[in-house]
């Protein structure tokens, strides 16, 4: 039996949940499939920088839930990060919040059930650069997202992604806004 690599490329949450069930495509070809974790994308090319909207979090969750219900054999962490090929590291900006995310997943996804949260976590998340950021520098060729059907709108939302012991209401002030 080979195995297949399944799953997209790729970090836009639209795009995930809309595309054909790949791992039962590679079973019934008695291929075992790898399923694909992708927390964001950016991609530097001959063409320029090029990213998926990755919707703060919700790529990640799509691509969680998606290799969840089709059952893939494997599931491989696509790197996000330049400073070198571990696609799961903390890094400065991220801290643990990848990390931890995946965990609540992987849990679900060889045990079959969610576990049990045992203290309040809130993940806050964000663009690093606003939409509107004014381009300083030698910089002449900004990043552009990638024209597929069905990929998420850019937006400039700030997250809050909370795992609660039990039920809550969140509610968070930024500036003058609620």
């Amino acid at each position: 039996m080979g195995i297949r690599v399944v799953g997209l490329c790729g970090a836009d949450p639209n795009t995930i949940a809309t595309a054909a069930n790949q791992a039962s495509q590679a079973k019934a070809r008695r291929k075992k499939a790898f399923g694909s974790i992708c927390a964001h994308d950016i991609r530097y090319g001959n063409d320029g920088p090029i990213f998926d909207e990755a919707l703060n979090t919700a790529a990640q969750r799509a691509a969680w839930t998606k290799d969840i219900a089709e059952g893939p054999e494997y599931v491989r962490f696509v790197t996000y990060n330049d400073f070198s090929e571990i696609p799961t590291a903390p890094s400065a900006a991220n801290r643990y919040t990848i990390l931890d995310i995946n965990t609540y997943f992987i849990t679900k996804w060889k045990t079959g059930q969610y576990p049990t949260i045992t203290r309040d976590g809130l993940y806050i998340s964000h663009r690093s650069q606003t939409l509107t950021a004014t381009m300083t520098g030698p910089q002449t060729n900004p990043d552009i997202q990638r024209a597929r059907p069905n990929q998420s709108t850019v937006r400039d939302y700030i997250e809050i992604l909370s795992f609660l012991t039990a039920p809550a209401t969140v509610s968070v002030i930024i500036g003058s806004r609620t």
